[in-house]
C-alpha cells in the first residue's frame, strides 16, 4: 500500500480561551462574525491590490494626453498636421471651398436673374409683336382707304375732265355763234397751257384743272376757267395782226376780249381772274394782277353796256 502524503494544511492557531463556558448558540454567532470579518478583509485586500493598477492606468492616460498635446503643438509649430497636411493649406482649401460655395450661390442668383430678365424680354417682345401686328393692320386699313380715295379721286378727275371738255366745247360753239364765225377746231393737249392760230385752238385740260378737288363743288370754277381760256384763245384765233404789236399788249387785249365774252354768256369773271393772278410777269405775258384787272374791267364795261 502507498503511504499517505502528509497534509500541508497548517495547524490552526490556538484561540484564546475565554473564561467560562459558552452556549452552542453563542458558538454559532461567533462563527458568523468570523466569516464576515474574513470577507471584509478579502475585499480590502482586493481593493488594495486594484489601487496600484488604477493609478498605473491613470498615469498612462495622462502620459498619452501630454504626448498628444506636445505632438499637436510641435505640428502647429512645424505647420504640419497629424496627417502630414499643412494647416495653412487646410485653411486655404477651406477658403476655396467656402468661395466655391459662394460662387455657386452667386451663379445661381445670376441664373435666376437672367431667367427673369429673359421672361421680361419675352413679354416685351410679345408686346412689340402685338404692336407691330396692330400697326400692320392699321397700315393695311390706311392703304385700303388710300386706294378707295385714289379710286374716288380718279373718278372725280375723270368727271372734272369730262366736265371741262364739255364746257370748252359748248363755249367754243357759243362764242362762234356770238361772233358769227365758223366753229374752229378745238383740241385738248399738245400745248403748255393754251394756244391758238388761224387753224384751231389748243387747251391743256390738266393745267385748267390744277387745284380743283371736287368737280361737284368746283363746277363754277371749272366753268369760269374753261370759258375764260377758250375766249382768250378765240381772240388770238381771230387776230389777223398778231405779231405786229408787243406781246404784252396782245395778251391784255385777249384778256379784255375774254371778259366781254364771259359777260355776254353770264359767267362770273372772278374764277378766270384768280387763275391769271397766279402767274408773274414774263417776257411774253404781263403780270397776272394786271391781266386780272383787264378781265374785270372789260366784264364790268360789257355788263353796263348790255344793261343800258
Amino acid at each position: 500500500m502507498e503511504q499517505s502524503k502528509p497534509s500541508r494544511r497548517k495547524a490552526a492557531k490556538p484561540t484564546k480561551k475565554s473564561s467560562g463556558t459558552k452556549s452552542p448558540a453563542a458558538g454559532r454567532g461567533g462563527t458568523k462574525k468570523k466569516s464576515a470579518r474574513s470577507e471584509t478583509s478579502t475585499r480590502s485586500t482586493r481593493a488594495k491590490k486594484s489601487r496600484p493598477e488604477a493609478r498605473s492606468v491613470n498615469r498612462e492616460g495622462r502620459k498619452r494626453a501630454v504626448s498628444s498635446s506636445v505632438a499637436r503643438v510641435s505640428d502647429v509649430q512645424a505647420g504640419t498636421g497629424a496627417d502630414g497636411t499643412s494647416d495653412i493649406w487646410k485653411w486655404v482649401l477651406g477658403l476655396l471651398a467656402v468661395g466655391g460655395a459662394a460662387f455657386g450661390v452667386v451663379k445661381s442668383v445670376e441664373a435666376k436673374q437672367h431667367a427673369v430678365a429673359a421672361q421680361v424680354a419675352e413679354r416685351q417682345a410679345s408686346n412689340h409683336r402685338a404692336e407691330a401686328e396692330a400697326a400692320s393692320r392699321r397700315a393695311a386699313d390706311m392703304e385700303r382707304r388710300a386706294t378707295r380715295e385714289c379710286g374716288r379721286a380718279d373718278i372725280a378727275e375723270n368727271r372734272a375732265r369730262k366736265l371741262a371738255i364739255a364746257v370748252a366745247e359748248a363755249a367754243n360753239r357759243q362764242i362762234a355763234l356770238l361772233r358769227r364765225e365758223d366753229v374752229p377746231t378745238l383740241r385738248f393737249g399738245g400745248c403748255a397751257a393754251a394756244a391758238a392760230n388761224g387753224l384751231g385752238i389748243w387747251v391743256d385740260v390738266d393745267w385748267l384743272l390744277s387745284g380743283v378737288v371736287d368737280s361737284a363743288v368746283d363746277e363754277g370754277a371749272i366753268s369760269g376757267r374753261v370759258i375764260g381760256v377758250v375766249a382768250h384763245e378765240w381772240y388770238h384765233f381771230l387776230d389777223t395782226q398778231r405779231g405786229t404789236r408787243h406781246s404784252h399788249e396782245e395778251e391784255l387785249c385777249a384778256d379784255g376780249f375774254a371778259g366781254r365774252q364771259l359777260a355776254r354768256l353770264g359767267i362770273p369773271p372772278h374764277h378766270f381772274a384768280d387763275l391769271l393772278r397766279q402767274y408773274p410777269q414774263s417776257s411774253t405775258h404781263p403780270a397776272g394782277q394786271r391781266r386780272a384787272e383787264a378781265v374785270l374791267d372789260a366784264w364790268e364795261s360789257e355788263r353796263r353796256k348790255s344793261a343800258s
